[in-house]
């Protein structure tokens, strides 16, 4: 029989930033969040810090970084580019309305999984850098029970890869919200076991 390996991984999305509240694309732009806004998250800061996380990893823009620092306070964290948000090239800072006319977005938005924003990044390689990350995250070893601070798009990718039933475009993340998922290995295949919203507000999903 194969060994069998449990993580616990809480996946959170960073607090908000003035371009989330104006609806712009913020890819890999380095905004801050909005520290007035901080005290949204103050049920998920009080959750987790009744936990104890052998591992901490942000992406390694501010906005994370610095929901990560409010969320569990002078705790090591590892920042990894691989954790950073789709790359909307030169659509950054822009509105739907603002490109809704331009006819490179509108086949951006009907066929957004084989093409890609200009100067961006297409969905093939944000998919397998989201994958890489978890793939190595769950080979070590020593890892039981895991606090990751990203973006939106990374959590709707790993739901959408290891929940059935849900999809990318339909599964929506708040700021300074995300899930717990908890994954299991037998015979070298990991598998997400059961999954459930944090901050937590009832019972957990099978």
């Amino acid at each position: 029989m194969g060994t069998f390996d449990v993580v616990s991984i809480y996946f959170i999305r960073h607090g908000m930033t003035q371009w989330n509240i104006e609806k712009r694309y913020l890819g890999h732009s380095d905004e801050p969040i909005l520290p007035e806004l901080l005290h949204d998250s103050r049920l998920l800061k009080q959750q987790l810090s009744a936990l104890s996380f052998d591992q901490i990893f942000t992406s390694d823009l501010r906005r994370c970084m610095e929901t990560a620092e409010y969320l569990v306070p002078n705790k090591p964290a590892c920042a990894d580019p691989n954790l950073r948000e789709m790359n909307f090239g030169d659509w950054e800072g822009y509105t739907h309305q603002e490109l809704q006319n331009d006819l490179r977005y509108q086949h951006w938005i009907s066929q957004w999984q084989t093409s890609s924003p200009p100067n961006g990044e297409d969905y093939p390689s944000f998919r397998r850098r989201v994958r890489s990350f978890l793939i190595e995250l769950l080979a070590i070893n020593n890892s039981r029970n895991v606090l990751v601070v990203t973006h939106g798009g990374i959590i709707r990718e790993i739901m959408n890869g290891f929940i059935p039933g849900l999809t990318f475009t339909a599964t929506k993340i708040p700021n300074g919200g995300g899930i717990r998922m908890v994954f299991k290995q037998d015979g070298g295949d990991w598998k997400c076991s059961s999954w459930s919203v944090v901050p937590i507000v009832g019972k957990e999903s099978l």
